[in-house]
C-alpha cells in the first residue's frame, strides 16, 4: 500500500488592520477637513450676504480666535513661569483659569455686537463699519502688546527681578501708557487744530509789533500837525 501523502498545513492569512499599511498616520485629524469645508462656507455666505449679523460674525469671530489664543498663550507661559518659580506652592482652580481664558476674550470680541460700532443703515460691510478706532486702539495697545511683553518676559530664565527694577518697569510701563494716547491725539489734526490756530495768531501778533513799533502813529501825526498850527495862529 502507497503511504498517504502529507497535506500540507494552510498558510494563515495575515489580518488587515489599519496599521497594517505601511503609510504614515495623517497629522490632520478626522473632520478637520469639513469643519474647514464649513468655516469656508459660512465666510462665503457672510460676504454675499452683508447683512448686519453676518458682517459682524465676518469679523468678529476671526479676532475672536485671535484674542482666545494670545490668551491662552499667556496663561500656559504663566502657568510653566510659575511651576519654575515656586514649584511647592499649591495650583490654583484649572476651570477658574480656563473659564477666564475664555470668557475675557468673548467678552472683548462682542463689545462691537453689543453696540460699540459704527454700523449705518445701508454701510458697506468693512471693518472700520465694525471696529471704531477706539477699540482697535485699546486692543493693540492694551491688550496685544502688554500681552505679548508679558509673554516674552515670562519665557527668559533668570532669576525674579529686584524691587527696584520691577518698581521702573511698571513706571515705564504705565508712562508709555499714558503717553500713547497723547501722542495719537497729537497726531490727529482734529485735535490739534485749535492749538495750530492759536500758535498761529501768536505769530501773526509777534510778527506785526516789529513793524508797527519804528515811528509814530499817523494818529500822533495828525494831533501833532494841529497843535503847531494852533500855536502859529
Amino acid at each position: 500500500a502507497c503511504p498517504p501523502l502529507l497535506q500540507a498545513s494552510p498558510v494563515p492569512r495575515p489580518k488587515m488592520t489599519p496599521n497594517s499599511t505601511r503609510e504614515m498616520p495623517s497629522p490632520i485629524p478626522a473632520g478637520a477637513l469639513g469643519l474647514y469645508l464649513a468655516l469656508a462656507s459660512l465666510i462665503v455666505a457672510a460676504n454675499i450676504r452683508r447683512g448686519y449679523w453676518s458682517c459682524l460674525f465676518l469679523y468678529l469671530a476671526p479676532n475672536f480666535s485671535f484674542l482666545s489664543l494670545l490668551a491662552n498663550l499667556l496663561l500656559v507661559h504663566g502657568e510653566r513661569y510659575m511651576a519654575v518659580l515656586r514649584p511647592l506652592r499649591p495650583r490654583g482652580s484649572t476651570r477658574m483659569a480656563l473659564l477666564l481664558t475664555w470668557a475675557g476674550p468673548l467678552l472683548f470680541a462682542s463689545l462691537p455686537a453689543l453696540g460699540w460700532n459704527h454700523w449705518a443703515p445701508g454701510a458697506n460691510c468693512s471693518s472700520q463699519a465694525v471696529f471704531p478706532a477706539p477699540y482697535l486702539y485699546l486692543e493693540v495697545y492694551g491688550l496685544l502688546l502688554p500681552a505679548v511683553g508679558a509673554a516674552a518676559l515670562l519665557s527668559v530664565r533668570r532669576p525674579p527681578l529686584g524691587p527696584g527694577t520691577l518698581l521702573s518697569l511698571i513706571s515705564l510701563g504705565s508712562a508709555s501708557a499714558a503717553a500713547v494716547p497723547v501722542a495719537m491725539g497729537l497726531g490727529d489734526q482734529r485735535y490739534t487744530a485749535p492749538w495750530r490756530a492759536a500758535a498761529q495768531r501768536w505769530l501773526q501778533v509777534l510778527r506785526g509789533r516789529p513793524q508797527g513799533s519804528p515811528g509814530p502813529s499817523p494818529a500822533y501825526h495828525t494831533s501833532n500837525q494841529s497843535s503847531m498850527d494852533l500855536d502859529l495862529n
